[in-house]
């Protein structure tokens, strides 16, 4: 095979990809650094949930669950962790936090409720406990929660 002049092969270090001027490099897609997993029956704290974890953890995947059945389903892929509404869900809020930890021993599991839940939510395995008057704390519990992990 006949070579002409700049048609040499080049070492690798001086290949590149070419892009079209008036087109951006293709964008390569990754799964966020953070994925968290809400199960709470209540629409609207189900948001407002959400709306903390995205302002504490910019990027972040929010996938909200209204059900024990849901949650425990949607703990696959990995999730980074896990807040829940101790009264919220079809189950008792202890049992789904005693079922998650038997599933992961590793996830944090940050629980929500009124001050007389706090002993039994880390009975269960909870990993952090926010008082249901202090939820929009949440992010930075769940802050405090990966750090230790």
């Amino acid at each position: 095979m006949r070579r002409g002049p700049g048609t040499e092969e080049r070492p690798a270090a001086f290949q590149f990809e070419w892009h079209e001027p008036d087109q951006p490099p293709p964008v390569q897609s990754r799964m966020p650094d953070n994925r968290f997993l809400v199960v709470e029956s209540d629409p609207d704290m189900s948001y407002l949930l959400k709306r903390q974890l995205e302002k504490e953890f910019p990027g972040c995947e929010v996938y909200c669950a209204t059900s024990s059945r849901e949650a425990v389903a949607a703990l696959e892929p990995k999730v980074s962790a896990v807040i829940t509404n101790q009264g919220s869900t079809d189950c008792d809020g202890m049992t789904l936090v005693a079922n998650i930890r038997k599933g992961d021993a590793d996830v944090p599991i940050i629980t929500i409720g009124e001050e007389p839940q706090r002993t039994a939510a880390f009975r269960a395995g909870a990993s952090a406990f926010v008082p249901a008057s202090d939820w929009s704390s949440v992010g930075s519990q769940v802050s405090c929660a990966l750090a230790r992990n």
